[in-house]
């Protein structure tokens, strides 16, 4: 991915099979966590060696918990998004039916090369300006469709919206 990344964007994902965050696991203080594939702590720090060098989760680096979005290309008005990231999640036991309880974990991601991310939010100011280009690919956003797939599978669909 570090050599594809010298020559352009990179977008990897997928279903990775680790959580990364507290904030991607519905019951992260449970003395059995730590032992789970893909909740160990050393799949997870490994994972964020992975994002320490030049990519970023795009869900996360969107919405990193609970927080208020403004966007102040609107004249006079400052229209403000609260956003709640917490219990987003793409996977549920089916086993133990956690679903309908939203017992789950975030295990399926699109992982970006850091370049994308440094004009989202010009792109997000400018999006009323479509003269604004930009010479790479450009994040805009990242959505987990949970509600609408309830019995299609124990994951479900994530979504990646980039500018190009």
């Amino acid at each position: 991915m570090q050599e594809l990344k010298q020559r352009k964007s990179v977008v990897f994902t997928g279903d990775l099979n680790v959580a990364h965050l507290d904030l991607d696991i519905y019951n992260p203080e449970a003395k059995h966590i730590s032992k789970i594939a893909g909740l160990t702590p050393q799949e997870r720090e490994s994972f964020g060696v992975l994002l320490s060098q030049g990519f970023v989760d795009s869900f996360r680096y969107l919405y990193p918990g609970t927080l208020i979005r403004s966007f102040p290309f609107l004249f006079l008005v400052d229209l403000l998004c609260t956003v709640d990231a917490r219990g987003q999640f793409s996977w549920w036991s089916v086993r133990v039916n956690n679903r309908p309880h939203n017992r789950g974990l975030r295990l399926d991601y699109f992982i970006c090369s850091d370049d994308m991310t440094s004009s989202t939010d010009r792109a997000v100011s400018s999006e009323l300006d479509s003269s604004t280009t930009s010479a790479t690919a450009t994040i805009v956003d990242s959505f987990i469709l949970h509600e609408d797939t309830v019995g299609c599978s124990d994951h479900c669909p994530v979504g990646l919206v980039i500018r190009i």
